[in-house]
């Protein structure tokens, strides 16, 4: 992630910030993300892929958080409801995908699994609005 232009007065710049996703072994050679979705309400990235997997990242500091795979199949459409905040896709033979974050157990994951207690509280406060 990288900040664009000079930063905004009174916000300080942000450090730019790279991962590589981290892809499961065969057929990953071949993955690739084919949507990108951007949650504001509770600031997280959904990443998607050819091959229905699903990475999530902080939308802040674009850390990794997890990786799950939403579906077998290849997923050629996804959309965030921004009702919700549900992320909904479509697969190769038509199932209907519907992925929700269970955000307290997202909070309590990042602090206590990934260990990362501010960005923890940080996500705290964004689902208690």
């Amino acid at each position: 992630m990288v900040e664009l232009g000079p930063p905004p007065k009174g916000n300080g710049a942000l450090a730019s910030y790279s991962e590589a996703l981290k892809f499961l072994p065969l057929p990953a050679k071949y993955d690739f993300p084919v949507a990108i979705e951007i949650s504001n309400k509770h600031r997280l990235v959904y990443i998607v892929t050819k091959f229905g997997h699903l990475f999530l990242c902080e939308l802040e500091t674009g850390m990794f958080l997890c990786q799950v795979q939403m579906c077998p199949d290849i997923v050629f459409a996804t959309t965030l409801n921004q009702e919700n905040q549900c992320l909904t896709g479509i697969s190769r033979n038509g199932q209907v995908l519907s992925v929700e974050v269970r955000c307290e157990r997202m909070v309590k994951y990042v602090q206590n699994v990934l260990k990362k207690p501010k960005i923890a509280a940080r996500m705290q406060t964004y689902i208690s609005r």
